[in-house]
C-alpha cells in the first residue's frame, strides 16, 4: 500500500508534467492531452486514459518524451464520458508527424458501431479527412489541405450547428462545408487516439508517427483562437545552430524576425522554405543581427535554412 507521502508525490508529479499552455483557450475546454508518453488529461476534468503500446517520441521542439509515438498497431483509450458529447459545437486540434501522410489514418475519434454518431479526425492522401455524424445520423466529410510526411503539422477541425464543419492546417482554414441545424450525434463510446475508434483488436487505419498536444472543446473555436492553439508552447526564441551561436527571434512573428549569428556565418545564405519545399524568402546573413521582413509570407510554418554545405534548419511560425 502506498503511503500518503508517496501518493502526494505521485499526484504532484502528474500535475507538473501535464499542463495546459497559457495561450490555449480554456472556455469550453473538455480535455487537453500533452501526450508526454502518457494519456494524462491536463484539462479541467481529469479525463485520463491508458495506452496500449504507444511509446515515447520527441515533440516538435525536440524535447525527448514530449510526444507519443504510434507504430500503426498501438493506440490510446480514454473511457467514455458524457463530456465528449459536445452537441452543437466542437473543436478538435492535434499535432501530428506522420511517416506517410498519404495513408488513411485515424488520429482521434469516437463513433458507434452503426457509424451514425460521433466524429473522427483523420488523414488520407496527404489531406485532412474529418468525419462527423450529426444527431440524425447524417455524415459530413471532405478532404482538404496539405500535410507533408515527416514534418510536425497542426491539424484542427471545428463544428458549429447552423454554421460549418471547418478544417485547419497550421492554423490556416483549408475547407468548410455546411453543418446544418443538428448537433453532433451522442454516443457512449470511448475516445480512441491512434487508430480506428470502432475496433482496436484488430486496429484499422493505425497512425504511424508522432501525436502531440490534443485539445478538445465543446464549441467551435474562432480562427484567432485556432491560431493561439497553433502557437501554444512556443518559446519566442528558436535555436538555429547551437554550435555556431545563431538564434531566431521572435517566433512566432507577424512583421519581422531577426537572425542573430556569429561573425563566421556572415555572408551565408538564409531561406524561408514552405511546406511544399519552395523557397519563399531568401537573402544573406549580415555580420551581426539580420532583420528579415516576413510580411510577404502567408500565415503558416516554414523552415529557415542557413548555410550552403552546412545547411541547418529551424521551424519558423508566421502569424
Amino acid at each position: 500500500m502506498k503511503t500518503p507521502v508517496l501518493l502526494a508525490a505521485a499526484s504532484l508529479a502528474l500535475s507538473t508534467m501535464a499542463q495546459v499552455p497559457a495561450n490555449v483557450p480554456t472556455t469550453g475546454l473538455v480535455a487537453w492531452y500533452p501526450l508526454n508518453n502518457s494519456v494524462v488529461d491536463a484539462g479541467p476534468h481529469a479525463l485520463n486514459g491508458s495506452s496500449s503500446g504507444a511509446g515515447a517520441a520527441a515533440d516538435r521542439f525536440g524535447n525527448a518524451g514530449g510526444a507519443s509515438f504510434f507504430d500503426g498497431f498501438s493506440w490510446d483509450l480514454v473511457p467514455s464520458n458524457v463530456l465528449f458529447n459536445t452537441g452543437s459545437g466542437m473543436t478538435v486540434a492535434v499535432w501530428v508527424q506522420l511517416a506517410d501522410a498519404n495513408a488513411n489514418q485515424k488520429i482521434i475519434g469516437r463513433v458507434n458501431g452503426s457509424f451514425n454518431s460521433g466524429f473522427i479526425l483523420g488523414v488520407q492522401n496527404g489531406q485532412v479527412y474529418p468525419e462527423v455524424w450529426n444527431s440524425i445520423g447524417a455524415p459530413h466529410t471532405f478532404s482538404a489541405g496539405f500535410i507533408p510526411a515527416g514534418q510536425w503539422t497542426h491539424v484542427a477541425i471545428t463544428w458549429a450547428s447552423n454554421g460549418y464543419l471547418t478544417a485547419y492546417v497550421n492554423s490556416v482554414p483549408v475547407d468548410s462545408i455546411a453543418a446544418g441545424a443538428d448537433g453532433i450525434g451522442n454516443n457512449s463510446e470511448p475516445l480512441i487516439i491512434g487508430g480506428s475508434p470502432w475496433s482496436q483488436s484488430p486496429l484499422y487505419f493505425g497512425v504511424n508517427g508522432g501525436i502531440d498536444d490534443i485539445g478538445i472543446w465543446n464549441r467551435a473555436l474562432t480562427p484567432t483562437e485556432i491560431s493561439d492553439v497553433f502557437n501554444a508552447a512556443t518559446t519566442g526564441i528558436q535555436q538555429v545552430d547551437a554550435a555556431h551561436g545563431a538564434v531566431l527571434f521572435p517566433v512566432p512573428a507577424q512583421r519581422s524576425t531577426t537572425i542573430m549569428a556569429v561573425p563566421e556565418l556572415a555572408g551565408q545564405k538564409y531561406g524561408f522554405v514552405d511546406m511544399m519545399g519552395r523557397t519563399m524568402l531568401q537573402g544573406r546573413l549580415d555580420r551581426g543581427p539580420t532583420t528579415v521582413n516576413v510580411e510577404s509570407l502567408e500565415a503558416g510554418v516554414y523552415s529557415v535554412v542557413l548555410g550552403d554545405a552546412r545547411a541547418t534548419a529551424v521551424k519558423f511560425i508566421k502569424r
